[in-house]
């Protein structure tokens, strides 16, 4: 069971958001070197309490937000925040728009794309071969991917 004072610090943490300012205003008599650690074990006594209570009072505000968030899709003055604003509406009401997601893997084979690359290699002028060149030199080391392990 908790005692006042520490409801009261319970309270005066809820409302300023400052842990060790509340042991302070709470526990005059507590060292200025020990609060940090007292507000620290009155954070972990109280955690779910604290947590519960800023939820309940996000539930208690929800309608304001509601309320500033149609505002501003009716008539925020520029465009993108109308459109961010209508599309957090939406999405609240469950009309997220879908999100589509395309597999652009490539399934072709090593040597089909050996094949490839030395049809595009047969399209390069002389000049355009000489600047390549180093390159590839780097490739002909490489072996069939189909005999790696």
């Amino acid at each position: 069971m908790a005692t006042e004072r520490q409801l009261t610090w319970l309270e005066d943490y809820l409302q300023t958001g400052d842990a060790i300012g509340a042991v302070s205003r709470v526990y005059p008599d507590v060292s200025e070197a020990s609060r940090p650690a007292r507000a620290s074990q009155l954070k972990a006594r109280f955690a779910e309490e604290i947590d519960k209570r800023i939820r309940d009072g996000y539930k208690l505000n929800a309608p304001i937000a509601a309320k500033i968030i149609m505002d501003l899709a009716k008539g925020a003055n520029q465009e993108s925040v109308k459109l961010k604003a209508a599309q957090d509406i939406l999405s609240r009401a469950g009309h997220d728009s879908a999100l589509v997601i395309e597999d652009k893997t490539d399934t072709r084979t090593y040597n089909e794309l050996q094949a490839q690359l030395k049809d595009l290699i047969g399209q390069l002028s002389h000049n355009e071969l000489q600047a390549i060149a180093p390159a590839l030199e780097n490739l002909k080391g490489g072996k069939n991917e189909e005999t790696r392990h």
